[in-house]
């Protein structure tokens, strides 16, 4: 005789196998702690409706009068565990929607900290050219840096910006071929010329205007444009000697009134009598001058402050 499997008892195994597998689940997720992904987030959301689904079903099952008296006496072994699977249900689906609020309080924070991270800034300018040999090493850093090296632009962007740029003799300069790495190749011939650009800051330093009153504003003037043009020498790998140091220091020294040179030169015979190297004279000669704007500044009135003090007659 051939044994008939009810299909109530095959409905209680089919849902006891339901609800190990979504505990099964639950524990996984518990475990590697990986709620942090959109699939992950996906089936959380969807198993609390399972188990609801399978509780209605076991109800449906438990109060179920129409099975016939000798079939509940063969399901009785499976109806006495539909109460514990129905309360093993309800802790499983109470797990879940703990763990899902973690997921979602989580996700809201990472959200959170995404926008804060991601505060829209001003677009940066782009720099502009106009043809002088100083200033092109520093044009093409900027411009490498924001276009020419940025991945997402092709050749021809890359061309379009460069040219828009360019202004004045610098936008007549023309390439064998109209493309972006040609044209920036002309300018490299043409502006990074080192002799070049080594005279133009020498000649840019002995050329400072001489002062012959105190006046802060142009000795800073004065500390901020040597600054600039050593640091431009340096960056060319122009070593320095003995005798330019000397030269350099000499001109400087001179470009200041009477009465700062005088102060100047009597700090430098207090600590050596040697002649400083262009090392020295930076940490000598240009913080001695900023100390001589402080105590100016601080001596000086502006002249529409001594205009306010003068009387009314």
């Amino acid at each position: 005789m051939i044994n008939v499997i009810h299909p109530e008892i095959r409905l209680v195994s089919k849902m006891t196998n339901r609800i190990l597998l979504i505990a099964s689940f639950l524990v996984k997720m518990n475990c590697s702690q990986r709620t942090d992904s959109t699939k992950d987030y996906i089936a959380l959301k969807s198993k609390p409706d399972n188990i609801k689904s399978i509780i209605k079903e076991l109800k449906i099952l438990q109060n179920d009068s129409i099975v016939p008296f000798r079939i509940k006496i063969n399901l009785k072994d499976s109806l006495d565990t539909l109460s514990d699977l129905q309360e093993e249900a309800e802790e499983t689906k109470v797990s879940f929607l703990v763990l899902l609020s973690n997921y979602e309080r989580k996700n809201e924070t990472v959200n959170n900290t995404s926008m804060n991270n991601h505060v829209k800034l001003p677009d940066l300018p782009l720099p502009t050219f106009i043809g002088k040999f100083q200033e092109f090493e520093q044009f093409k850093l900027q411009f490498m840096n924001l276009i020419g090296n940025n991945p997402s632009l092709n050749e021809v962007h890359k061309l379009c910006y460069f040219k828009g740029a360019l202004k004045n003799e610098a936008s007549l300069i023309q390439s064998d071929q109209d493309a972006f790495d040609s044209l920036m190749k002309a300018f490299e011939i043409r502006y990074e010329n080192i002799r070049a650009l080594v005279d133009i800051h020498i000649a840019k330093i002995i050329s400072i205007n001489k002062l012959y009153r105190e006046n802060p504003s142009q000795i800073r003037s004065i500390v901020d444009k040597v600054r600039n043009h050593l640091r431009s020498l340096k960056n060319l790998n122009f070593e320095s000697n003995p005798l330019s140091d000397a030269i350099i220091l000499h001109v400087l020294s001179n470009k200041v009134d009477k009465e700062s040179q005088r102060l100047f030169h009597l700090s430098l015979s207090l600590t050596t009598t040697k002649v400083p190297s262009l090392d020295e004279f930076i940490s000598l000669s240009l913080s001695f001058l900023e100390l001589r704007c402080i105590q100016l500044e601080a001596v000086i009135k502006p002249p529409e402050i001594v205009a306010k003090n003068v009387p009314i007659k």
